[in-house]
């Protein structure tokens, strides 16, 4: 495991000597195109979690029309 790990990361510090500008691009095409999904991904989460707090009893539309509770940061 550790000789596959280091391995990649030798690969990827020569990719990004000897292709800096492609390899750069396409870490930020890969990010960008990651965002939707997480958002997706912490609506499903939120929906699930107001679904337990709620006990399970509220479906669809209903569980969007709640508010939401306080909180403290």
């Amino acid at each position: 495991m550790c000789c596959r790990f280091s391995s990649l990361v030798v690969l990827l510090v020569a990719l990004l000597v000897s292709y800096p500008w492609e390899l750069l691009t396409a870490g930020t095409i890969a990010y960008l195109a990651g965002i939707p999904l997480a958002y997706m991904h912490y609506q499903k989460l939120e929906r699930t979690h107001l679904a337990a707090a709620s006990g399970g009893l509220l479906h669809g539309s209903d569980a969007e029309e709640t508010e939401r509770p306080n909180r403290l940061n």
